[in-house]
């Protein structure tokens, strides 16, 4: 999302499950899974905090920059990417009236087991569409 923030480039983008949610939480969501639960990081980003405003690092920022199509797949059982988090990025997208589609898998993990084929289905057919058609 950042490059095409950064871009603007206009070439199709899909998505599995993506972080959606602002700097820093985007990365402290994740800390539960280190040694020490995240405590290097919060430490790291308090001192980036001192010279920066680390609010303007975030991607929900600049959601207004992105000029492509956008497909977004999201499993119900994502133990990594709430899906609550592409819920709200796709409706963010869609009030801003960008291009989006949004599919939701239930009982699909983070790697789409169970749904994976349907999904790389979908993704062929969005790619043959934007960029051959």
């Amino acid at each position: 999302l950042s490059v095409l923030e950064i871009s603007k480039a206009k070439y199709p983008m899909t998505l599995w499950a993506p972080v959606t949610k602002p700097f820093p939480y985007s990365v402290l969501y994740f800390t539960d899974e280190f040694d020490d639960k995240g405590k290097m990081m919060r430490a790291e980003i308090a001192r980036l905090g001192k010279d920066y405003d680390v609010n303007l690092f975030s991607i929900d920022n600049y959601f207004d920059r992105i000029e492509t199509s956008i497909q977004i797949h999201q499993g119900t059982n994502d133990d990594a990417v709430p899906v609550e988090w592409s819920d709200e990025f796709v409706d963010s997208m869609e009030e801003m009236e960008k291009e989006i589609e949004y599919f939701v898998y239930p009982g699909a993990d983070h790697n789409m087991a169970g749904s994976w084929g349907k999904v790389v289905e979908r993704d062929v057919n969005f790619f043959k569409e934007k960029l051959i058609d």
